[in-house]
């Protein structure tokens, strides 16, 4: 399976700055997918009590809402939360090497999520909340 990102998507990630310190990503690089989140935002686990995780989106509007909501404002930047963007091969090359702190929730789009629970439901439309899947620490 190959992971195609949006043309938008790939146009946010070139414009926000690099989360990991390695600097910039290869974003017209065949089979670069970006992902989108702030270092500084952190969410609980629901089956983990006391767990926090910090989530990468795959979706550049699904991360931006999800910043603006932690930080109750439109202008999450006024609170210090700066949204970056990083390739998903780089992200898996530092944690790998160790260079870089987990634990991470990857979260699918919303409409990759939606599809999926149409699909599974057999052409319902009902919408599911997008869960993700934790990499890095414990």
């Amino acid at each position: 399976a190959v992971l195609v990102p949006g043309g938008a998507n790939l146009a946010a990630a070139k414009a926000l700055p690099p989360i990991l310190a390695s600097g910039a990503e290869a974003w017209g690089a065949v089979g670069t997918l970006p992902l989108f989140g702030c270092r500084a935002l952190r969410k609980p686990l629901d089956d983990e009590p006391g767990a926090l995780v910090t989530p990468l989106f795959l979706s550049h509007e699904d991360a931006r809402e999800a910043l603006a909501a932690a930080a109750g404002t439109d202008d999450p930047a006024s609170r210090g939360l700066l949204l970056e963007a990083c390739a998903l091969s780089s992200l898996a090359e530092q944690l790998v090497a160790g260079r870089v702190d987990g634990p991470f929730l990857f979260v699918p789009s919303r409409r990759a999520a939606r599809f999926c629970a149409e699909l599974q439901s057999g052409g319902s439309t009902a919408a599911v909340p997008p869960t993700g899947s934790r990499a890095g620490g414990a």
